[in-house]
């Protein structure tokens, strides 16, 4: 409420002062001296009021000093006794501290008199504990030996400080290796005759003296023996393992059942993983024992090692499966690891099983053609021996799959290279014996005529074109397959079955041939000649076709070789022209001789066999090889034949020379009834003949053969007829 009169006050103060600003001067006046009238006496008033208060101080002031002085000499005082008070509190803590420490001592000293007396009380108990056991021992009371056992345990935990120590620990170790000793042979006699109350009872006993694991180690030994006994019973001869060795993997299944159900129900020191993995080390010890018998006597190891291994995977698969959790991921690949490992040596010898393999078969295909007596005999075990390679390879092929499924395809692809090049080398081998017996090498000689016959030699070429497309078919199969079988194994993705882990370990055991695996799954294969399996084998087979048309060719110009003999030796070369002195008869056109008469007549003869050949091949033949392409060549090797012969001639008379004219106008006319192109060098000798002058250059195309055979004639008629010369 003061505020808002000081505040109204000033308010009007300052309208005043506004009004007088504003207003009358004389006014203004006026109010000045009344405010300084009023001021004065303020003033005045003020020095009055100062004046008593001054009066009155100076009458209080001794009063206040003297209560000043007696205020400062009390907190002298109280000083004085404060550093007293500190002083003997500091005193006091001294005296408190050097109680402590004494009852701390006297404290410590006392816990060491309780500690002597209990170590003495338990040396005490460890002399009875000892004479206890030795009368327990007496008294074959083994529980109250494995309570006193674990009671000298605890004790010695406490002596462990005491002197004696290292007896005192040898001494239990002795006593638990003594009660071990002793309950071992009943504890293993309750656990195979199933006494639950023993096997419970001793259970217990070895659990208080801290051999648990013998229980375990008991348990499996037993085991083991059965195992054994399992195999030896099972095992029967090596080749009848296709019985007894299952039954001995189902022997095995059937018990881990049993056990399962029975037996670890009671004793828990062991668990269903260890006990699958026990029996699964036996079981694989016997197999890498068995397996390498079986390999040492077999003839055929590589299908006993598949066989061994069918069984094999299938058994650790299923107990895997059945006693193994799907977390225990490091307990399943090792168990995976042991069984594969058994065929890895093997696998390291792959390539050596399946050459035997093959070898074998196809030293029996070879045996087979070498024993076949007769033209037409051979070849249809020739044609057979195509059918024979397919089914071996599909069985090498089914190993490879079976053994690692596809893992060792590299040794596959080496093995069944050298076989096929033992069976090429064969067949090339047998190509020369037919060329003999065909009298190719040789012609003139004598020969079989069902070896130098077109139909035979057709038949040996579809023979070949049909065993290079089993090859490329073969090779076309073999990437396909094994591609799609390594491609689970090859790739990163999770194994989702047991079976994908279990070959996995052949892959990465043989890390060398990654490389050649992963081209295997990732080559997109076309059937062309750039194999990717089978190189050696396609190359071989192709040069079979060429070399079965070069015996195919040959057969077609037998006749024209054998014509051709003694062709430098016709009489009609040297035969003199006639005298211009003798009488004048009547001169008829000269008339083809009879070598190349026959010759024209084979030529059109071979167009028939040729076609009937081609119709019998089918799809067999390519297009390259149709009836002109085998007549071009011929004709064009007849030219050659004929010109090779003419360069043995040594006399060339003028009548000769019209005859061998007359004679390659003949031919001329033959090679374009037949529908082809007549040959250049054949119209360019010809026309050398009939012109007595040498072609220009340009019309040998280069050939310098034909050029000289040109030039050798001439000088053969300058030489034959002097009178040219004039």
């Amino acid at each position: 409420m003061g505020l808002s009169q000081e505040g109204s006050s000033e308010q009007t103060s300052r309208r005043t002062v506004d009004d007088l600003l504003t207003g009358d001067s004389e006014l203004t006046e006026t109010f000045i001296s009344d405010l300084v009238s009023k001021a004065q006496i303020e003033g005045k008033s003020l020095s009055g009021k100062i004046s008593v208060c001054k009066a009155q101080l100076l009458e209080q002031l001794p009063e206040l000093l003297v209560e000043l002085n007696f205020i400062s000499n009390t907190g002298s005082n109280l000083k004085k006794r404060l550093d007293t008070l500190i002083a003997q509190l500091s005193i006091v803590d001294e005296r408190t501290e050097a109680s402590v420490a004494l009852l701390e001592k006297v404290d410590k000293i006392k816990s060491r008199i309780e500690r002597c007396v209990k170590l003495v009380a338990e040396v005490q108990n460890w002399k009875h504990h000892l004479r206890m056991i030795d009368v327990l021992f007496d008294s074959r009371e083994f529980e109250k030996i494995a309570v006193e056992i674990e009671a000298m345990q605890s004790s010695l935990q406490l002596l462990e400080k005491v002197p004696d120590f290292e007896r005192r620990q040898s001494e239990l170790d002795e006593l638990r290796t003594r009660l071990e000793a002793i309950c071992c042979p009943h504890l293993l006699n309750a656990i195979q005759n199933l006494d639950l109350e023993n096997l419970s009872s001793f259970r217990r006993i070895f659990s208080k003296i801290g051999r648990s694991d013998a229980v375990r180690e008991l348990y499996f030994g037993s085991r083991t023996d059965w195992l054994t006994e399992a195999a030896e019973t099972s095992q029967g001869k090596m080749d009848e393992f296709p019985i007894w060795l299952p039954e001995y993997f189902d022997k095995i299944d059937r018990m881990m059942a049993q056990e399962t159900q029975i037996l670890l129900s009671h004793i828990t020191e062991v668990s269903v993983e260890d006990l699958a993995v026990k029996m699964a080390k036996s079981a694989r010890r016997k197999l890498d024992q068995w397996i390498n018998e079986f390999v040492d006597q077999s003839t055929d190891p590589i299908a006993v090692i598949v066989s061994v291994l069918a069984f094999s995977k299938n058994f650790i698969v299923r107990l895997i499966d059945a006693y193994i959790p799907i977390s225990e991921t490091q307990k399943i690949d090792h168990l995976l690891s042991s069984f594969a490992s058994v065929f890895f040596p093997y696998g390291a010898r792959y390539v050596e099983f399946a050459k035997k393999f093959l070898g074998i078969r196809v030293a029996n295909i070879i045996h087979q053609l070498d024993t076949e007596a007769g033209c037409y005999k051979m070849l249809d075990a020739a044609d057979e021996s195509i059918g024979l390679l397919s089914d071996i390879s599909q069985q090498s092929l089914e190993h490879c799959l079976k053994f690692s499924c596809g893992a060792y395809s590299q040794p596959l692809s080496v093995a069944l290279d050298s076989a096929f090049s033992d069976y090429f080398q064969h067949s090339l081998s047998y190509v020369r014996k037919i060329r003999n017996l065909a009298g190719f090498e040789k012609p003139g000689d004598p020969v079989d005529p069902d070896w130098s016959s077109v139909s035979t030699a057709f038949r040996l070429v579809r023979f070949s074109r049909r065993l290079h497309k089993e090859m490329q078919k073969l090779d076309i199969k073999c990437v396909t397959v094994l591609s799609q079988s390594l491609r689970p194994l090859i790739t990163q993705e999770p194994a989702y079955s047991l079976e994908i882990q279990f070959w996995r370990q052949f892959v990465s055991h043989q890390r060398g041939r990654n490389t050649f695996l992963v081209t295997m799954v990732d080559k997109n294969h076309s059937d062309s000649i750039d194999t990717h399996f089978l190189p050696h084998p396609i190359q071989q087979s192709q040069a079979l076709v060429g070399t079965m048309k070069g015996v195919a060719f040959d057969s077609l110009l037998l006749e024209v070789r054998n014509l051709l003999q003694g062709f430098a030796t016709l009489p009609v070369w040297s035969s003199p022209s006639p005298s211009r002195t003798s009488p004048s008869f009547p001169v008829f056109s000269t008339q083809p001789s009879d070598y190349v008469t026959k010759i024209g007549d084979h030529l059109f003869g071979v167009v028939q066999l040729l076609e009937a050949q081609i119709k019998q091949g089918g799809d067999d033949d390519s297009d390259d090889d149709g009836l002109l392409h085998w007549l071009e060549k011929l004709v064009n090797t007849t030219v050659q034949l004929l010109f090779a012969s003419t360069k043995a001639l040594t006399h060339l008379s003028q009548s000769g020379t019209r005859q061998l004219a007359t004679d390659l106008e003949y031919l001329i006319n033959i090679v374009s009834a037949l529908g082809i192109d007549v040959p250049p060098n054949l119209v360019v000798v010809h026309n050398s003949l009939i012109e007595d002058q040498p072609a220009a250059s340009s019309a040998y195309n280069g050939n310098q053969r034909d050029a000289q055979l040109v030039e050798q004639l001439r000088l053969i008629r300058q030489t034959s007829n002097p009178k040219l010369n004039k």
